[in-house]
């Protein structure tokens, strides 16, 4: 049974060359306009390519303590370093957070020997925890759920020298 709706294509003024022409469900978010393309870009005869070069991140250090430390925003975890963590949208910020309510350079995390502190770095929509805006250093532990603008985030730490349990 066909959907009525028009596929992604078609609803861009696109015709397939024959009637078979399907584009993979996988591909459908790179539905791009052939002279202005956002994301992939077609080789004629030959395949496709990105438009833009790919971005190294940096990896986050462990601190000497063996604790592992991040971040978790919904399925996203974002991984902690030793020092200094600036949270913000700016795309230069140690932990990225793209949402509108977050100021460029919104918060910090700062990670000294495995215990860390958060602190509002002066951001427009504030940074809550339990509950409360928050103002100088607030030391977090593990499973501490806090918001910075309308984002809800957990952090986590966990102990990597420990021993291995043995499963049931």
């Amino acid at each position: 049974m066909r959907s009525r709706r028009p596929a992604a294509w078609q609803e861009r003024g696109f015709e397939p060359p024959v009637e078979s022409f399907r584009i993979p469900a996988w591909n459908l978010p790179f539905c791009d306009d052939a002279k202005k393309p956002v994301f992939l870009r077609t080789h004629h005869a030959f395949g496709y390519s990105f438009t833009d070069d790919v971005v190294v991140e940096k990896a986050a250090r462990t601190g000497r303590t063996g604790v592992q430390l991040w971040l978790v925003w919904g399925l996203n975890v974002l991984p902690l370093s030793e020092g200094d963590n600036v949270l913000g949208r700016d795309p230069s910020a140690d932990v990225w957070i793209g949402d509108v309510s977050v100021s460029r350079q919104h918060a910090r995390i700062r990670v000294r020997g495995g215990e860390a502190t958060l602190e509002d770095l002066g951001s427009k929509n504030g940074t809550l925890h339990a509950g409360r805006r928050i103002e100088g250093g607030t030391p977090l532990k593990d499973g501490d759920g806090f918001r910075i603008g309308s984002i809800d985030l957990v952090f986590r730490a966990e102990s990597i020298s420990g021993s291995t349990l043995t499963a049931p």
